[in-house]
């Protein structure tokens, strides 16, 4: 028996307890007994009465939060010992709000249950064998009134009369004895009340107590989690500016980083980059080297001999080697403030086959070798030095000879060792993200993958946001995945890379777009990758012109308005909720960085959430 149907049990046996009483009272009317019984009988009355008004506020007290709909409640209340007294579902959400105070509840109810078993006894509300005598009574003395006016002959009037009595007598007898064991019972339901309603308190305090420091702890994590993600940027801009010095070569325009966008959970300064000689790869003669797959840690300049740093940079692609022309003066190149003032975004290009096969889209983990146990460095460690010249250090570092060393500038290190690993065809091209959302895009990508891409982004929009990574909102264009070394028609789904290159200061990449564009901006990609297709091809968006970049993000956002509205139907509440930040309630975050956490919490976590669903573990 659940702790609901007990209840139950308990409420219902009030109303018999009542309906025996009231047995008592017509009998005693009739028989003239009324007055010998009648303060006892209405204290017994108002006694019971009593104890089920207490017993149906505790009752409703307990059931409110388990029941969203109130008239379900008196739905139960009306059918008592009925089927939804009995419904599972109520009574493991019973137990799931008492906790570990559900068998106190079960064993007061116990109490009470049997108190009023024992009671109903006492009054022979249980026993149909005494509510049929009483009727009989009843049936008597109306046959004697009959009698009387009928002049029929006394004799069975008499017999009657008296046998009626006789059974009366007994039951007055009976209910004038028991006054003390029904006092008894009464005091028994007193302290059950009691004990209940003390239990529901605390029992709800606790809950509220509970609730108010499970929402403090959520808002801490959000708060932490937050602060850290949004002080990211800052060690990703300084990572810029450390490889934006490091290319002292006359080749340093060509040279090119991609950032391997990740959504993280821990605090550490931590990057993946791809390095490469150049963003095109048409080249007629060799280049010193290709790309160099890197894992860097950013740390302070100042790190404790006995401080082991974990790095690695693993080659992708390499080529045969020939000398770089490297300048040996560098003013030729500007400074790096110098070119954030006056250079022009010269972005890379994302091309991928003309002619492609069946395309496999996978996401799998990171490649085996990037699983390996990365090396341990520690400042006394006579093979690190400092990298004076990276391009250089890219071409002399060769599969005998890895390279190990280090970047600084006054207030951070970055650590690197270079290991050169399998080559890749120069002809292997990577998919852009608006070519995997295309129409042309065989097969489409599955709602895992894109959900889980939809996290990533949102996620490094937040990590990279106003560094030199990342000054607006990023375009599908530019965000690419890479293809797997061994099979060229296998693409790394869970592995999209940002680039940038060196001959131009990142802050040009992107004019500084307002929060509130770069926000609609990433609302607009989401949408696209909860839908699997482009803006550009919704109904909605057709009825617009293209127009220059500015005109068109501003259609992009009309037809999201109405793109927004199908989401929760499509993705449920999570990701709806996410999109109509990022298009709506952002306008309402106030100037400086409070956006950040406002953007944690109502876009990243609930896209975190959609991912977790999807993968089991939600």
């Amino acid at each position: 028996m659940s702790g609901v149907e007990i209840a139950g049990l308990v409420l219902g046996a009030f109303p018999v307890a009542l309906t025996a009483l009231e047995k008592y009272r017509t009998v005693a009317r009739s028989l003239g007994f009324w007055w010998e019984i009648r303060l006892e009988y209405q204290k017994c009355s108002s006694e019971i009465s009593y104890h089920r008004v207490i017993f149906s506020r505790n009752l409703k007290q307990l059931l409110l939060p388990l029941v969203a709909d109130k008239d379900q409640i008196q739905r139960l209340v009306a059918d008592l010992g009925g089927a939804g007294w009995k419904d599972p579902e109520l009574a493991r959400q019973l137990e799931d709000r008492l906790q570990d105070s559900y068998e106190i509840y079960f064993h007061i109810m116990q109490q009470m249950n049997e108190a009023m078993n024992e009671l109903n006894k006492e009054l022979g509300g249980e026993k149909t064998g005494f509510q049929e005598k009483v009727s009989r009574l009843q049936v008597s003395k109306s046959w004697g009134k009959r009698q009387n006016t009928q002049h029929v002959p006394k004799t069975p009037k008499v017999k009657t009369s008296v046998k009626a009595n006789l059974e009366y007598e007994a039951y007055r007898i009976k209910f004038s004895v028991g006054e003390p064991n029904r006092k008894r019972l009464f005091d028994e339901l007193q302290t059950c009340n009691e004990r209940l309603e003390k239990l529901l308190g605390t029992s709800d305090v606790m809950a509220v107590l509970e609730s108010e420091n499970v929402s403090q702890q959520a808002s801490a994590a959000i708060s932490t989690m937050s602060t850290t993600m949004g002080r990211f940027w800052r060690h990703a801009d300084r990572l810029y500016s450390l490889l934006s010095g490091a290319w002292k070569c006359n080749c340093w325009g060509e040279h090119c980083v991609r950032m391997l966008l990740q959504h993280k959970t821990g605090a550490e300064a931590e990057f993946r980059l791809l390095f490469m000689f150049a963003a095109s790869r048409n080249f007629s003669t060799p280049t010193p080297w290709s790309s160099q797959d890197a894992h860097i840690k950013l740390l302070d300049a100042i790190l404790p001999a006995s401080e082991s740093v974990p790095i690695v940079m693993t080659s992708v692609t390499s080529s045969p080697a020939s000398t770089p022309n490297h300048r040996t003066a560098l003013p030729l190149r500007p400074s790096l403030g110098a070119q954030r003032k006056t250079s022009q975004s010269q972005s890379s290009t994302c091309v991928s086959n003309a002619e492609k096969p069946t395309i496999t889209l996978t996401s799998n983990l990171l490649p085996q070798a990037s699983r390996n146990p990365p090396p341990q460095f520690t400042d006394d460690d006579a093979s690190i030095s400092k990298i004076e010249n990276l391009c250089l250090s890219l071409s002399n570092s060769k599969p005998t000879t890895p390279l190990r060393g280090f970047l600084e500038d006054e207030d951070k290190r970055c650590y690197m060792s270079f290991v050169p690993q399998k080559v890749s065809s120069p002809t292997h091209r990577e998919a852009t993200l608006d070519q995997l959302l295309s129409p042309q895009a065989q097969p489409p990508l599955s709602r895992r993958q894109r959900y889980s891409s939809a996290l990533i982004l949102a996620s490094s929009f937040l990590q990279l946001r106003d560094s030199s990574w990342l000054k607006g909102c990023w375009s599908k264009s530019e965000i690419c995945f890479l293809r797997d070394c061994d099979d060229s028609n296998t693409i790394l789904l869970d592995r999209p890379y940002i680039t940038r290159n060196f001959s131009s200061p990142a802050s040009a990449i992107h004019v500084q777009n307002s929060n509130s564009s770069s926000f609609a901006a990433l609302g607009v990609v989401l949408l696209e990758l909860c839908f699997g297709t482009l803006i550009e091809n919704h109904p909605a968006r057709l009825q617009y012109p293209s127009g220059d970049e500015q005109t068109k993000s501003g259609f992009d956002q009309l037809a999201a308005f109405e793109w927004l509205k199908t989401v929760g139907e499509e993705a449920g509440p999570d990701y709806a909720g996410a999109v109509d930040w990022c298009l709506l309630g952002s306008k309402k975050v106030p100037d400086g960085d409070a956006w950040r956490r406002e953007l944690y919490q109502h876009v990243v976590q609930p896209l975190d959430l959609c991912h977790k669903y999807l993968h089991g573990n939600g």
